[in-house]
């Protein structure tokens, strides 16, 4: 059962809160974090709650949404590219922006996401392969967008 009361809700500053995550993901502790941020929209939004699994970086496949050390700070996007030692990350949301990293950048892997509570199934054959869609697409999502925003408005 998932609790969504305020509160048992705590807020530290990233540098600690994540070094810990990584400490007990270390441990083969699995952890729990809520989304923060609209990068991974429309998969995952902001307030869903992810459980963080530890991950061997030879075990990292295309798809994977993972917790990374990035030039930008720590994010929490999919990789949508490996290339030996190098992983490229973005943002479900993001029409263009990718991070380069390395393996062991990454500090952990999305085993599951829930949102209000209910599970989100993030990493059903059927969300993965719309996931890689929704990447492959990505240069014509503002005009599909907007296509279905003027259709809407038009339905009214």
């Amino acid at each position: 059962m998932v609790n969504n009361s305020m509160a048992n809700t705590h807020t530290f500053p990233n540098a600690p809160f994540f070094r810990e995550v990584r400490a007990l993901l270390r441990e083969h502790i699995k952890v729990t974090i809520h989304v923060q941020g609209g990068s991974m929209r429309p998969f995952l939004h902001n307030g869903d709650k992810v459980l963080l699994a530890p991950v061997a970086p030879e075990k990292l496949s295309e798809g994977d949404i993972v917790l990374a050390r990035t030039s930008a700070g720590v994010l929490l996007h999919r990789i949508v590219r490996i290339r030996k030692k190098e992983i490229c990350l973005a943002g479900d949301a993001n029409s263009n922006l990718l991070e380069h990293i390395e393996r062991e950048d990454v500090i952990g892997v999305v085993d599951e996401a829930w949102r209000k509570g209910k599970s989100l199934h993030i990493n059903s054959f059927s969300k993965r392969a719309l996931a890689c869609f929704w990447y492959l697409i990505r240069p014509f999502r503002g005009y599909i967008l907007g296509a279905c925003c003027r259709l809407k408005q038009s339905m009214k």
